[in-house]
């Protein structure tokens, strides 16, 4: 074996003999390097045949575990995402838990105040019909659960005689009918839906700030609405009326417009 660190060569002869003293058979000084392809992670550079049967183990990182293992893999696409999020919180206790204490904490003491009396007694009395702190509970925990809030308003026809009788209320309950009027139309129903289930069909349509919402229910849902429509009409009529007359119709892409 050489003494000598390294070892060097003028001439093919000289080579040879530095071959013969250190052992190295076909040992051409170089190391050759080879480019391996992962699909949707890019080229990798790896080291194979550095010298007659050796190899330098290629790197392994957390996307090439992710490529052998998607079912392990964390999701990179938003409704993934929102779904993995939206499962941890139905499966791990102290996330619910978290989730939920935030979300009572933070809609805890919602007061709405006007400079004009009297419009702020018909608001609280509205806020009080509509489950206001209720519904923004609900709004905050869909905000820390998944960070995309979907919901559907639900309005009312106000005649002048129920305005008058809701800027008098105190604390009755007030049941307001939805009335035919052409005007005074406020939101009474707030509705959250689940947002992987909400579709946006003409994307190219938010440029233009008019995007098209659709609820996309899978067939066991809309085998469920179908039966209910038929067993329990009452409970079926809760539904917003377009969305009614599209399950009838045989819709599964459930328009979210009105119309």
């Amino acid at each position: 074996m050489s003494k000598n660190l390294y070892e060097t060569w003028g001439s093919d002869s000289e080579k040879d003999k530095v071959y013969n003293d250190i052992n190295l058979d076909g040992y051409d000084g170089a190391v050759y390097r080879s480019s391996a392809y992962s699909p949707g992670y890019g080229n990798r550079q790896t080291y194979i045949d550095v010298e007659p049967n050796r190899s330098v183990r290629p790197s392994f990182s957390k996307t090439d575990y992710d490529a052998f293992r998607p079912g392990e893999a964390i999701p990179t696409r938003q409704k993934r995402i929102m779904s993995m999020c939206m499962s941890a919180y139905d499966r791990v206790g102290i996330i619910r838990n978290v989730i939920d204490l935030m979300s009572d904490f933070a809609s805890q003491g919602l007061v709405l105040v006007h400079p004009n009396k009297q419009i702020e007694k018909f608001y609280r009395k509205w806020f009080s019909e509509v489950k206001g702190i209720d519904r923004s509970e609900r709004f905050l925990n869909y905000l820390y659960r998944c960070g995309n809030v979907v919901a559907q308003r639900r309005t009312a026809k106000l005649s002048k005689k129920h305005e008058q009788e809701l800027k008098r209320a105190a604390g009755a309950d007030m049941v307001i009918d939805v009335l035919k009027v052409p005007r005074r139309e406020i939101p009474m129903q707030y509705d959250f839906l689940n947002p992987v289930a909400v579709d946006v069909v003409d994307a190219g349509a938010m440029v233009v700030g008019k995007p098209q919402f659709y609820l996309n229910i899978s067939k066991y849902t809309y085998q469920s609405l179908l039966k209910t429509a038929k067993t329990n009409t009452a409970v079926f009529k809760t539904l917003p009326e377009n969305l009614q007359k599209q399950v009838q119709d045989g819709d599964i892409l459930l328009s979210l417009q009105k119309g």
